[in-house]
């Protein structure tokens, strides 16, 4: 019989900071990674991935916070066929009575091989979850560095295939992505720098920026500040946006996808 636990005063675990992968067809396995540093959990508190499908369930010991080590078997046999079986992370307390879930990740879902490369080598990782009726989302706060995350709904049928193909989503989402994510490195993180650390997510979008037809680094303040800079920076993530509108042929793709659901 399963253990049940505590879940009084849980924290949550960003969603980017879990990827699970399932693979193989008459009985799938899977492998999950998930990152757990930032949340500060202690080394002894136990980790298991659950997987789940309607009525069917399955629990797996990955170990301690510290020590760290998936089981050798990760079949999913007692999972119903026929469906894509979700998952959830739990770190748990087990020094107490009843064990207390001090962390959580619920509704993650699989990704295949492709996708898991994917977002390895993207700077825009993808988490496919429940969004209520928005579509899709840029979030900032998931990930432990604000490094932005594009959020699909879970509920829209094949939404990553969506995401990764179809002319008319690029075309009226993707723009908009951009934006978004260059506002938020020059007007809240108030960064303009496109030297230092290849891994700092600000700097990875300035010089994807600046690989765009015409597009130099954002203009600088100058001295002590600049009551202009302001104005130039809107001016400068027009320009950007504009140059990736040409560079990824946009309104050919629009154009494309309005034809092809008028035929």
């Amino acid at each position: 019989m399963l253990r049940r636990f505590n879940y009084t005063g849980r924290k949550k675990i960003p969603r980017a900071a879990v990827s699970v992968k399932v693979s193989g067809a008459a009985i799938p396995s899977f492998d999950a990674k998930f990152d757990l540093g930032a949340l500060q959990l202690p080394g002894h508190a136990r980790v298991y991935v659950e997987a789940y499908h309607r009525a069917s369930y399955m629990r797996f010991d990955f170990g301690q916070v510290s020590d760290i080590r998936p089981p050798k078997d990760r079949l999913l046999t007692e999972i119903e066929a026929g469906g894509t079986a979700q998952f959830r992370l739990k770190v748990v307390d087990e020094t107490t009575e009843h064990g207390c879930v001090l962390a959580e990740a619920d509704g993650v879902t699989p990704l295949d091989a492709d996708e898991v490369a994917a977002n390895r080598n993207s700077i825009l990782p993808v988490v496919i979850t429940d969004l209520g009726d928005q579509v899709w989302r840029v979030d900032f706060i998931s990930s432990p560095d604000g490094r932005p995350v594009l959020e699909l709904n879970k509920n829209v049928e094949a939404v990553a295939q969506i995401a990764l193909g179809d002319d008319g989503f690029f075309a009226l989402v993707y723009p908009d992505v951009v934006r978004q994510i260059l506002d938020r490195v020059l007007f809240v993180e108030k960064f303009t720098d496109t030297d230092g650390p290849d891994d700092d997510w600000r700097i990875q979008w300035l010089k994807f920026s600046c690989t765009l037809s015409g597009i130099m680094p954002p203009p600088q303040a100058e001295g002590g500040g600049d009551d202009s800079i302001e104005p130039r920076h809107d001016e400068w993530i027009d320009d950007t946006v504009a140059a990736f509108c040409r560079h990824y042929k946009i309104l050919e793709r629009f154009n494309r996808a309005h034809s092809a659901g008028a035929d």
